[in-house]
């Protein structure tokens, strides 16, 4: 019933808030003034993808604005970011994001970026009809008449950088540099180096929570892995603890550091030796600093959207471990990804 919902609102919206008629606009860059990028859910993955994007554009056009719209995280991912001329921060907040986007509408000559590949919701395309921009790209968007440009290849079984680069080309970039950027000041990295102060042997960074439960380690997990991983190797293991977490570790060598802020979690990471995680966003850190790095999967194997794949690490240092689902009889969570499996391939990438 609540699909059903979602569909009917999204169709009156379209209906609404879509022009009448397809744009007949073609993409003139020289006429851009402003690239504006629109990152969605504030995710810290899209963020920290999107950076490479926005250093390319900067070196080829560095008359042109880059402006970003985004979330708590994706502004904290962007503090120092020299290839960034604005930060606009939407808090969900209906009335205070309207003056955003009109904000957005008075810079004029902007050139709107949209990443989302899924329907529009609602506020989404009442955002673009608010911001009206100059010339639109959207992914996947040839039945919504407010886009001017609407990219359609496949892209379920690339890498997301190539979502990016496909972008870059109609910029007239043809050979991007793929690396990803976060800037950390001196504050960040000489906290996170008194923190490892602590360490004896390899300092591993072990991030056990993402998004979904399916790839959460429990408690139980946690502290079987960490003390199997300290039997075989002479490290120190710092657990990666988000504020409304409580993990309690009572082993020699082993610190629960509670990631206050993005950047500290990235300090410690960049200052580590090596990243153990099923979340792709910390994945992502450790790919901008080419971190060695063990990272857990899902098995996407049957299914057209290869999300390890999109979502994989950019990191010739990283190894990726899938659930082995054996043809349905185990099922899809990284409970079924053994700690020796995880110990193998740790001891692998050294």
């Amino acid at each position: 019933m609540a699909s059903i919902s979602r569909t009917i609102r999204t169709s009156f919206a379209k209906l609404i808030l879509d022009k009448s008629s397809a744009s007949k606009k073609v993409l003139d860059i020289s006429k851009v003034q402003n690239i504006l990028f629109i990152i969605h859910d504030d995710r810290i993955g899209d963020m920290i993808v999107s950076t490479m994007s926005f250093r390319e554009i900067k070196k080829k056009y560095p008359g042109k604005k880059v402006l970003v719209l985004c979330g708590k995280n994706g502004s904290e991912i962007l503090e120092n970011n020299p290839h960034v001329d604005e930060v606009l921060e939407i808090s969900g907040e209906f009335f205070k994001d309207i003056k955003i986007y009109r904000k957005l509408r008075k810079k004029g000559a902007t050139l709107l970026i949209d990443f989302f590949e899924f329907d529009l919701r609602p506020l989404h395309l009442l955002s673009l009809r608010l911001i009206k921009p100059f010339f639109l790209i959207g992914f996947f968007k040839s039945r919504y008449n407010v886009f001017d440009l609407s990219i359609e290849g496949d892209f379920l079984s690339v890498h997301v950088t190539q979502r990016h680069k496909a972008v870059l080309k109609l910029l007239g970039i043809d050979k991007p540099d793929t690396a990803y950027d976060i800037f950390l000041t001196g504050k960040n990295i000489s906290e996170a180096k008194d923190y490892l102060d602590k360490s004896s042997g390899l300092k591993i960074v072990l991030n056990p929570f993402a998004s979904s439960k399916h790839r959460t380690m429990s408690p139980e997990r946690i502290l079987s892995l960490v003390r199997l991983i300290k039997s075989r190797m002479p490290c120190t293991v710092y657990i990666l603890c988000p504020p409304r977490e409580n993990i309690s570790c009572q082993t020699d060598g082993v610190f629960v550091f509670k990631s206050l802020s993005i950047l500290s979690a990235a300090a410690l990471i960049k200052e580590s030796d090596i990243v153990i995680s099923p979340d792709t966003s910390i994945i992502h850190i450790a790919s901008t600093f080419k971190k060695k790095t063990v990272g857990l999967y899902l098995d996407f194997s049957h299914r057209k959207e290869k999300t390890d794949i999109i979502w994989g690490p950019n990191n010739p240092n990283a190894l990726i471990i899938n659930v082995d689902t054996k043809g349905g009889l185990l099922s899809n969570d990284i409970r079924n990804i053994s700690d020796e499996k995880i110990l193998e391939k740790t001891e692998e990438i050294l």
